[in-house]
């Protein structure tokens, strides 16, 4: 059997009963099978009093389970979950390109792929088809409030996460139709959730008219969004068009891309876009 020796690392540091807590399931994680509280308590250096006490928090968080029959522990559901959002998050930007380049190209649109990290939009993706201009590189924000990217992450979220987030964006005026009211920002994420996709009509840049939709993973959260922008349509009839074709390559890709990181398809019956869309 493998085992790490410990070296009391933890002394070192400011959370203390953090540092032990995570030394038990990193002994855990090396562990050839279930491991008794005793052996635990010896491997990671503290008392078995202590022991149970941390074993006992992270039950129940779920990052570890007890075998009933035998007593001993074992890696929980909890802590698989939180390694599968980490290699999802390392893959996103591969299993995404592939649809998003396939939907950009053959529609003539620009595609962007973006999470959500300290109430900002990271962009991760930018394909740029089309005359559309909005060349954003991989690694450069944007506001959440303005962009049909921030928009589609809020809505994903839950409704007190959703709320504290609306309360701590920033809200600045970047073109005359931006949302600055936080009233009608809820209304408009409330909105967004019910739909399942995010509009973004010449409030981020001028002229540019833009659609995304949530990307979510297998827990059924939402990890990031996409969004298909093209410049605004100068008259009812294409803007119509324009609408309808930008919505069904946003919810088709954000489909797709969920699917392969194994969410539960949300919406029974889309189709892809038709050549004729595209």
């Amino acid at each position: 059997m493998s085992e790490r020796r410990s070296d009391n690392r933890y002394k070192a540091d400011p959370n203390q009963s953090l540092a032990k807590g995570l030394a038990v399931l990193e002994q855990l994680e090396l562990a050839e099978s279930e491991v008794g509280v005793r052996e635990l308590a010896r491997r990671v250096g503290v008392s078995t009093t202590a022991a149970h006490r941390l074993l006992a928090t992270l039950r129940t968080h779920g990052f570890i389970e007890q075998n009933p029959y035998n007593l001993r522990y074992r890696i929980g559901h909890r802590a698989f979950q939180v390694g599968q959002s980490y290699l999802a998050q390392q893959t996103l930007q591969q299993i995404a390109f592939g649809r998003m380049h396939e939907l950009s190209l053959h529609g003539g649109v620009a595609a962007y792929l973006g999470v959500l990290r300290n109430n900002t939009v990271v962009y991760l993706l930018s394909l740029m088809n089309g005359p559309t201009p909005v060349n954003v590189q991989p690694g450069s924000s944007a506001f959440v409030h303005s962009t049909a990217l921030g928009k589609a992450m809020l809505a994903g979220l839950e409704l007190d996460a959703r709320e504290h987030a609306i309360a701590e964006l920033e809200l600045p005026a970047l073109t005359p139709t931006t949302i600055v009211d936080r009233g009608r920002l809820r209304e408009e994420v409330g909105r967004v959730a019910e739909d399942g996709f995010a509009i973004c009509n010449t409030e981020n840049i001028p002229s540019v008219y833009a659609i995304g939709a949530p990307i979510r993973d297998y827990t059924g959260q939402t990890v990031a969004a996409v969004s298909f922008a093209v410049m605004q349509p100068d008259d009812q009839r294409r803007y119509a068009a324009e609408h309808e074709r930008l919505r069904s390559m946003a919810l088709c890709a954000a489909a797709d891309i969920s699917s392969q990181l194994g969410a539960v398809p949300r919406h029974a019956g889309l189709r892809a876009p038709s050549p004729a869309m595209m």
